[in-house]
């Protein structure tokens, strides 16, 4: 609590260090003289303190204290100042620029003031105005320029210079026209002339009839047109909606495409057509053109389908493995033994394009000519579409197989003709000569001296010295070209024997039946012999039946060629005769007249598929 002291003192005390200490009168001295009195007195010396000093005096004296408050202030007048400063400048800067776009503007204006002085005067040398007669210059004192208008006071018509005179550019109904209606049935009161000109934006046009030339494109849909009466009608180009169904309509380019690509397309014919893959190294050319296959394997003439090749000859290549080298050919090089052949596509099938007879394309045919394999083939290509050569497969397939005759023994083929080397008309003599050939004939044909002559063959100008009646044979005595005698003769059986050693005759001791054998004759073929000449019938489609065959005889063993009896009477009886025993023979004189026919008839088709060949 409290310590009342009244008038006694405390002694002893030391300098104060905590706050609540007790002070000396001595120490507290020495703080007021060395403290600064609350108004009035003056410092000296330095003031260090570090705690603000708190004033709102203004200083007014140089040596004044200011506060925050005056200094910033100060500062911000400054700040002002140099902000000012530099609007000031942008100001002169933006005065500058306004003064020269004023002088820009002012340029401008000058021009845009002399352009619109020349399009007025421009105008005004196109429009002269309102006058009251034809002028004869402008409004300038100028040339009237072509076109130039002016209104014609006096005659109410404007009116357009040619570049010679004066013309109404249009008509003036004035107070005339009242009201417009319309006409839906427009009659011409003569022909439209449209000098070349074009009718436009019209979504139908239906007209009874065209006279005329009609020329130009028609596009969208022709629901009729026909009943023409016009000297020509030409259209540039017609679109048409739809493939034909009807005769009449008009046909697509694709419909048509499409039908010639399936038809067939005949080129020139080749010679042969290979079987097999040839060995070769292909050049694809120029696209196709200038191609070529060459000799890989052995060097040798060239050989296809058993047929030597000669210079320029066509040729079928169509079983390559790679089947993009199929194609036609021509021989360019035959090759030999030291050189390789060469094959170049050929012309009329180096270049891509349907129904073409220059071209290639789908449905081209070529006829074979030779070969053991394919003569009398057509071959028809099959590949659709564009070829590219030396990519695209090129496949044919055979669509027809004619026979093609070779010359057999004693016939000569030349070209399409067989021959037999003599005339076979029925007007005609012919000889056979079969010297040495065993022929066997049906008899009676031959008699001995005890014959009759009821019994004797009739051979033509074949005589004996006992022969009764021209033209029988009835003696084996005769030394007679060509006679044919026997030393026996029966009835019913003929024996040859061995006392006739006569020119070109041979009888040999075989004998069946009523058939006789022997090597050598002439059969009559004189008309004068004959009655009711007429042409064998269907020759062609009967011998069809009969085939030429290959065989031994039993008895002999030999082997020949020939027919079969029972064949030949199935297609032609009365070439074939039945004896008691019942073997047959064959008339081989009718069969050549069966053959002749058969030949001609082979003659004609063979030209026949030549001529369709080179359609």
């Amino acid at each position: 609590g409290a310590i009342a002291m009244g008038t006694s003192k405390i002694t002893g005390l030391g300098n104060p260090t905590l706050a609540q200490d007790a002070s000396t009168k001595t120490y507290t001295d020495s703080c007021v003289a060395t403290s600064m009195p609350l108004s009035g007195g003056v410092f000296t010396g330095n003031v260090s303190t570090s705690c603000p000093i708190i004033s709102t005096y203004a200083p007014v004296n140089n040596c004044d204290l200011t506060n925050k408050c005056y200094v910033d202030s100060i500062l911000q007048s400054a700040t002002a100042a140099s902000s000012s400063a530099t609007a000031a400048a942008t100001s002169e800067t933006n005065a500058a620029t306004s003064e020269t776009n004023a002088g820009n503007s002012a340029t401008a204006a000058a021009s845009s003031a002399t352009a619109a002085a020349s399009s007025y005067d421009q105008f005004d040398d196109r429009y002269l105005g309102n006058k009251s007669s034809d002028p004869s210059v402008d409004n300038d004192g100028d040339a009237l320029l072509t076109g130039a208008l002016y209104y014609d006071s006096t005659g109410s018509q404007l009116k357009v210079y040619t570049g010679s005179a004066w013309s109404d550019a249009a008509f003036t109904l004035g107070d005339a026209l009242t009201a417009v209606s319309e006409d839906t049935t427009p009659t011409l009161g003569g022909n439209l002339e449209a000098n070349s000109k074009c009718i436009t934006n019209a979504a139908n046009i239906c007209a009874n009839n065209f006279y005329g030339d009609f020329t130009g494109n028609v596009t969208g849909c022709v629901s009729t047109l026909n009943n023409f009466n016009t000297s020509d009608v030409c259209f540039g180009s017609v679109c048409v909606s739809s493939n034909p169904t009807a005769a009449c309509q008009l046909a697509t380019k694709e419909y048509v495409d499409t039908i010639a690509a399936a038809g067939i397309h005949y080129h020139d014919p080749v010679r042969v057509e290979h079987p097999s893959n040839l060995t070769v190294t292909y050049s694809n050319g120029s696209s196709g053109v200038g191609a070529t296959l060459t000799n890989a394997g052995a060097n040798a003439a060239l050989v296809l389908d058993d047929v030597t090749m000669v210079l320029n000859d066509r040729v079928l290549i169509s079983n390559q493995t790679d089947q993009t080298q199929n194609g036609v050919y021509t021989v360019t090089t035959v090759g030999d033994g030291s050189t390789a052949w060469v094959l170049t596509r050929s012309t009329d099938t180096d270049s891509a394009g349907p129904s073409d007879p220059n071209a290639f394309g789908k449905g081209d045919a070529f006829f074979i000519k030779e070969g053991t394999v394919n003569a009398g083939h057509l071959d028809v290509l099959t590949t659709s579409g564009t070829i590219v050569f030396g990519t695209t497969n090129i496949a044919f397939a055979e669509v027809a197989e004619t026979a093609v005759y070779d010359a057999g023994t004693g016939v000569v083929l030349t070209d399409t003709t067989f021959s037999i080397g003599q005339p076979v008309a029925t007007t005609d003599n012919v000889t056979f000569n079969i010297a040495n050939t065993t022929v066997c004939m049906r008899a009676p044909i031959i008699c001995g001296s005890s014959c009759l002559k009821s019994d004797c063959g009739f051979i033509y100008s074949i005589c004996a010295p006992t022969q009764v009646v021209t033209p029988y044979l009835c003696a084996c005595t005769q030394i007679h070209t060509p006679c044919i005698c026997a030393w026996c003769c029966t009835k019913s059986k003929i024996i040859c024997g061995v006392c006739c050693l006569t020119s070109n005759v041979v009888c040999g001791p075989t004998t069946r039946g009523t058939t006789a054998c022997f090597t050598d004759f002439n059969s009559t073929s004189d008309c004068r012999c004959k009655d009711n000449i007429t042409t064998v019938e269907n020759a062609y489609c009967k011998i069809g039946s009969i085939r030429g065959v290959n065989y031994n005889w039993k008895d002999s063993g030999k082997y020949t060629l020939g027919v079969v009896a029972q064949e030949v009477e199935e297609a032609f009886p009365e070439l074939v005769t039945t004896d008691d025993d019942g073997f047959k023979a064959v008339n081989y004189n009718g069969i050549v007249g069966v053959l002749v026919e058969t030949v001609k008839c082979l003659q004609s088709k063979v030209e026949e598929l030549e001529n369709g060949s080179k359609g």
